[in-house]
């Protein structure tokens, strides 16, 4: 998917605020097992609807808000959430959350709007794109650096 996050069939992928699938179908290419989560229902469909035919190892859809995440523990060896924690309510708790599904040495593909598009953005866009469960907070860069690299410890 990108440098330094390689996914193979071995893998199992969390796929958190999935959208309209994208990152799930590309790891579903790769013969994983895939877990994708959204709020929305229709993006879990759609999801589910992009990753029929694929050679994932598996697929499994979940409606949820993530908080908490229904899953078990140290599960996946690969997780996945873009353009979801300035959505949330707690970005700490979420990404504790994001941290308890994975197993030891997974690894983690996180991302969130630049700040200077979410200014421009937010300057033309109806109000109500800035209130929950849309965009209700804008992470500056190393606001988002600091909060992503131990979110434990916090």
């Amino acid at each position: 998917m990108y440098k330094g996050f390689p996914v193979s069939e071995s893998d199992v992928v969390l796929d958190v605020g999935c959208g309209g699938g994208g990152n799930a179908a590309f790891c579903a290419r790769q013969g994983a097992h895939i877990v994708f989560a959204d709020i929305d229902q229709a993006m879990v469909e759609e999801t589910g609807r992009l990753l029929q035919g694929t050679p994932a190892r598996k697929i499994e859809a979940i409606v949820t808000d993530a908080d908490p995440l229904p899953l078990p523990d140290e599960t996946f060896t690969r997780i996945v959430s873009t353009e979801v924690i300035e959505h949330v309510a707690d970005p700490m708790v979420f990404l504790k959350e994001l941290v308890r599904v994975g197993k030891p040495g997974a690894l983690y593909l996180l991302a969130v709007p630049d700040p200077a598009s979410e200014a421009i953005f937010k300057q033309i866009a109806h109000p109500s794109c800035f209130e929950p469960p849309n965009h209700i907070r804008i992470l500056g860069r190393d606001e988002f650096a600091q909060l992503v690299s131990n979110p434990c410890a916090n």
